[in-house]
C-alpha cells in the first residue's frame, strides 16, 4: 500500500510540473504579444524566442511563437532570420506536428501579413527606395516558392497549394513579370484539369490520359467536387481576365470572359472575383462601343466591389455613369439605392454635375464642368479615353432637340448654338443622317439643313379620319332605318 502511494504522489508532482510549464509557456507567449501591441518589437521576439525554447514538444505554442517570430524579423527588417525562422516553421508541418487547419491559417496569415505589408510600404512610404521595394517583392517571391516547394514534397496537393498559386500569380502580375504569370496560369490549370484554358488549344488523349497518371502531377488524386471546381476556376479566370486587359488582347479576353459567365457557381464566389470580372467585361464592351452591355457589366461589377468593401467601387462606379450617359438613357444612375449613398462623395461629385448637365441637355453647362475638372476628369486613363465621344453624344442629343420645330436650319446657327464649327455640325448632322436619326439632306452651298416635310404624314391621317367619318355616317343611316 505504502508503495502505491508513493507512486500515486509522484504522478501527482510529474502532472503538476507539467501543468506548470505549459503555464509558463502561455504566459510567455501572451506577455510577448503585449509588447508588439506596445510597439516593442525586439522585447517581443526575444519573449516568442522563449516559448520556441520552452515548448518541448514542438506543439501547438511553438508553432504560433515561430509564427510571431517571422513577422518579428520582418518588422525590424531582419530578412534572412525572418527566413530562417519561416523553414523552422515549415517543419511543424511536414512533421504533422500540428493539425492541418492550423498550419493552413497559419501559413495563409503570413503570407498575407508579409503581402499586405510590403504593398502597404510601396505605396505609403515616399522615401522607400526602388531597391527597397523590388527586395520586398524578391523576398515575397521566396515565401510563395519556399512554401509550393514544401507542399510538393508532400504531395499536399490541397486548397492551400492553390491559394498560394494564385497569389504567386498575382504578385507577377503587380510585379510586371507577365512570362512568370503565364507559367502560374498553366500550373493553376493543371491543379484543375483544365489545361485548355491555359494554352487555347485541345490535349490530346494520350497526352492527358499520361497526365493524369502521373503521381506527380499538382492535385492529381484529390477529389475535388464540382463546386468548389467552378468557384476556383472562377479566381483564375479573374487573374488571366486582367492581364488579357491589360494586354489589349481582345480575342483571348472574350474567350475567358464568356467562359466565366458561364460558370453556375458565380453567385459563391468571394464577390470581388466577380467584380473583377465584370468590370474587365465592361471595359471589352466599351472598346467595342457595346455601351448597353458595358453598363450592365459595370454596375453588377460597382455592387461587388461594394458588397467586398473594396475601394475600387468609386473607379467602378465612375465608369457605370460614363456608360450611362453614352447610351443616352434619361434615367439618372444615382436614383439608385446603390449609387445614392456615394452621390456627394467627393471623387464622384463631378460625375453627378454632368449626369445633371446630360439630362437637362445643358451642353454648354457640360462642357464647362469637364473644361473646369479637365485635370481631375483626364487623371484617369480609362475615362479619357470616351470624352470625345462622349461629347459628341451630348451634342448630337441636344441637335436632335434643337432641330424639331425647324424645316430648315442654317448650319452656322447651330454652330453658334452649340460652340462648335460648321465642320463639326455638319460631321454630326451626316451621322444622325446616316442613323437614321434625322430625315433630311445638307445643302451644302447654302449651308442649310433641310428637313423632310410632314405634312405626308398629317395628310395619311386627315384620310384616314374622312374614311372614318364616312363609315360612322353609313352606320348611322343604316340604324335609322
Amino acid at each position: 500500500m505504502g508503495s502505491e502511494s508513493e507512486y500515486e504522489f509522484e504522478y501527482s508532482d510529474v502532472s503538476s510540473e507539467d501543468e506548470n510549464q505549459d503555464y509558463e509557456v502561455e504566459n510567455e507567449y501572451y506577455n510577448s504579444k503585449a509588447l508588439v501591441d506596445s510597439g516593442k518589437f525586439s522585447e517581443a521576439l526575444t519573449g516568442f524566442l522563449k516559448v520556441v525554447d520552452l515548448d518541448k514538444s514542438n506543439g501547438e505554442w511553438g508553432f504560433k511563437a515561430l509564427k510571431q517570430c517571422v513577422k518579428m524579423h520582418w518588422r525590424l527588417k531582419q530578412y534572412e532570420e525572418m527566413m530562417k525562422r519561416y523553414k523552422q516553421l515549415l517543419k511543424y508541418v511536414t512533421e504533422n506536428k500540428v493539425t492541418r487547419n492550423l498550419s493552413e491559417n497559419v501559413i495563409n496569415a503570413i503570407l498575407d501579413f508579409v503581402s499586405s505589408s510590403s504593398s502597404c510600404n510601396a505605396n505609403t512610404n515616399t522615401n522607400t527606395s526602388s531597391d527597397d521595394i523590388n527586395q520586398n517583392q524578391d523576398l515575397l517571391i521566396e515565401f510563395y516558392q519556399t512554401t509550393l516547394n514544401l507542399l510538393r514534397k508532400q504531395k499536399a496537393a490541397d486548397r492551400l497549394c492553390f491559394k498560394i498559386n494564385l497569389k504567386l500569380g498575382y504578385l507577377f502580375f503587380e510585379t510586371g513579370k507577365y512570362a512568370e504569370l503565364v507559367k502560374v496560369l498553366k500550373g493553376l490549370y493543371k491543379m484543375l484539369d483544365n489545361e485548355d484554358d491555359a494554352t487555347g488549344e485541345k490535349e490530346n488523349i494520350p497526352t492527358k490520359r499520361k497526365r493524369l497518371n502521373d503521381s506527380t502531377s499538382f492535385m492529381v488524386g484529390t477529389e475535388i467536387d464540382q463546386h468548389r471546381r467552378g468557384t476556383q476556376l472562377l479566381e483564375v479566370y479573374a487573374l488571366q481576365i486582367q492581364l488579357y486587359t491589360l494586354q489589349k488582347d481582345n480575342k483571348k479576353l472574350q474567350t475567358i470572359y464568356h467562359k466565366a459567365m458561364l460558370i453556375k457557381t458565380a453567385a459563391v464566389s468571394h464577390p470581388r472575383v466577380h467584380a473583377v470580372i465584370r468590370e474587365c467585361g465592361g471595359k471589352m464592351h466599351m472598346q467595342e462601343h457595346l455601351w448597353e452591355k458595358a453598363r450592365t457589366d459595370f454596375f453588377e461589377a460597382f455592387k461587388n466591389y461594394d458588397e467586398a468593401g473594396d475601394p475600387r467601387r468609386i473607379n467602378c462606379l465612375k465608369y457605370l455613369v460614363l456608360a450611362n450617359m453614352l447610351t443616352r438613357s434619361k434615367i439618372n444612375p444615382f436614383e439608385g439605392q446603390e449609387a445614392k449613398p456615394y452621390e456627394n462623395h467627393p471623387e464622384i461629385k463631378v460625375m453627378t454635375e454632368l449626369v445633371d448637365a446630360f439630362l437637362h441637355d445643358e451642353v454648354k453647362k457640360f462642357e464647362k464642368i469637364l473644361e473646369m475638372n479637365r485635370k481631375t476628369i483626364m487623371e484617369d486613363i480609362f475615362i479619357s479615353k470616351y470624352i470625345t465621344e462622349l461629347l459628341r453624344t451630348v451634342r448630337s442629343q441636344v441637335l436632335e432637340k434643337m432641330i424639331k420645330p425647324y424645316t430648315r436650319i442654317a448650319l452656322p446657327f447651330i454652330s453658334k448654338e452649340l460652340m462648335i464649327p460648321v465642320e463639326e455640325v455638319e460631321d454630326l448632322l451626316v451621322s444622325l443622317i446616316l442613323d437614321g436619326k434625322i430625315k433630311g439632306h445638307i445643302d451644302q452651298i447654302r449651308q442649310i439643313l433641310i428637313l423632310e416635310s410632314r405634312r405626308g404624314d398629317g395628310s395619311r391621317k386627315f384620310l384616314a379620319l374622312q374614311k372614318l367619318t364616312e363609315e360612322l355616317g353609313r352606320l348611322s343611316t343604316k340604324l335609322r332605318r
